[in-house]
């Protein structure tokens, strides 16, 4: 350890390559940190925004299936569960929006 510090000292690129190392991964944990934190605190916000909404149309006396409603269409959807769902639809091929001949076509033309 002594050897260590001797070396430290004795050339100041060393010592000041250390201090910038050290500084460097005390400052990627700290960004780290904060962003985990900063994401499930946005998680916990929107969850109390939503329950928040549910319960203010519950007293203004609307059903469950209007809430339903209401809450799926503020979510996005990711693409690809547009495309599956299509798939699941039945609507998918080469071409249109998704590709062209649709699967009752492609269905009826073999």
């Amino acid at each position: 350890m002594n050897e260590f510090i001797k070396a430290l000292s004795s050339d100041p690129g060393i010592a000041l390559g250390a201090v910038l190392g050290v500084i460097g991964i005390i400052g990627f944990t700290a960004i780290t940190v904060c962003a985990v934190i900063a994401s499930h605190w946005h998680l916990v916000r929107k969850t109390e925004e939503e329950c928040d909404l549910k319960r203010e149309m519950l007293s203004r006396g609307m059903s469950a299936a209007d809430i339903e409603t209401v809450m799926r269409a503020g979510r996005r959807r990711a693409p690809l569960q547009e495309v599956a769902e299509q798939v699941r639809k039945g609507n998918w091929g080469c071409g249109g929006q998704f590709g062209g001949m649709h699967a009752k076509e492609h269905a009826a033309n073999s």
